[in-house]
């Protein structure tokens, strides 16, 4: 399948027929996105651990970066401004729970704040610096999987040499060669042949979304998403969460959902966990003119 060997400023994307075996306590995800309501009672004993990391930005604390309670969280007036990009982490984390109610979460904040409101567009140097920070500290927090719902409408291009995409691409690769599974979307344009980025970096899995599913509809891949020979996955991506409602699936929710059904689903290593999935995805032959892989990920 994939793909261009491993731009732009990353705009917020909009991307089981087996027993699950028990997994470590320990185990956690990462969930890389602008902010999070940390408040919601979803979270009480999920989130288990906030960063900031907001490049041009600052934190709570007032500096440029911070890590402990309150550190990727923002105001509930900031939040819910009715911009629809603001509440978009705190969406993108509440799935992750509807796939794994048992998920440890920690949340990497990389969005800024102006006039009150969280802004749209995310910096290359921002999403760099958050998977910097994974792979220190992977290991103590055993962190098995990435979920950054962040890209750009692809143009056709992958740009992977660009100056200021080259640290995502070196941080990524190290994850994945370190054992951690890292998730982004493919996009939200139809129309487009390729995937975004950073999806097509080589090394990460490349996610669409479904649309909400009903018991013969034949897993149809939603209106909203990149149909990309490129994409790896599609899995669930429309939701019901107590910020926010979908009937269409979008590709950043079918990540966040993957991603956490891919902690759910631990096999004690990528390998042996990617061999899993593969041995459960089911064929999408509705909407697209070649066979896909459906990983269900609310079974």
């Amino acid at each position: 399948m994939k793909k261009i060997a491993v731009g732009i400023a990353v705009a917020i994307g909009l991307t089981l027929l087996n027993p699950v075996q028990a997994q470590a306590a320990n185990e956690s995800i990462v969930i890389i996105d602008n902010a999070i309501d940390s408040t919601l009672p979803e979270f009480n004993g999920k989130l288990i651990y906030e960063v900031c990391r907001p490049v041009g930005g600052t934190c709570p604390n007032g500096k440029t970066e911070q890590e402990g309670l309150g550190s990727a969280t923002l105001p509930k007036s900031v939040i819910y401004t009715g911009n629809t990009w603001s509440n978009h982490g705190t969406v993108m984390a509440l799935i992750a729970l509807k796939t794994n109610p048992n998920a440890q979460i920690i949340f990497i904040r990389v969005g800024t704040v102006s006039k009150n409101v969280i802004n749209r567009l995310i910096s290359e140097a921002a999403l760099a610096s958050a998977l910097d920070w994974v792979n220190q500290n992977r290991a103590k927090f055993n962190i098995v999987a990435v979920s950054s719902s962040l890209a750009a409408d692809s143009s056709g291009a992958c740009p992977l040499t660009k100056a200021s995409n080259r640290n995502i691409v070196t941080n990524t690769n190290a994850l994945v060669s370190n054992g951690v599974a890292v998730f982004y979307p493919a996009g939200n344009n139809s129309r487009s042949t390729s995937v975004a980025f950073p999806a097509c970096i080589s090394s990460a899995f490349a996610v669409s979304g479904t649309n909400a599913l009903s018991v013969d509809d034949g897993y149809v891949i939603s209106p909203l998403v990149t149909r990309s020979t490129d994409v790896e996955y599609y899995a669930v991506g429309a939701f019901n969460t107590s910020v926010r409602n979908a009937v269409f699936g979008d590709s950043s929710s079918g990540t966040a959902s993957l991603a956490a059904y891919w902690l759910k689903n631990y096999k004690g290593s990528y390998s042996a966990t990617k061999q899993y999935v593969d041995s459960i995805v089911k064929p999408i032959t509705k909407g697209v003119s070649q066979t896909k892989l459906f990983v269900d990920t609310l079974s």
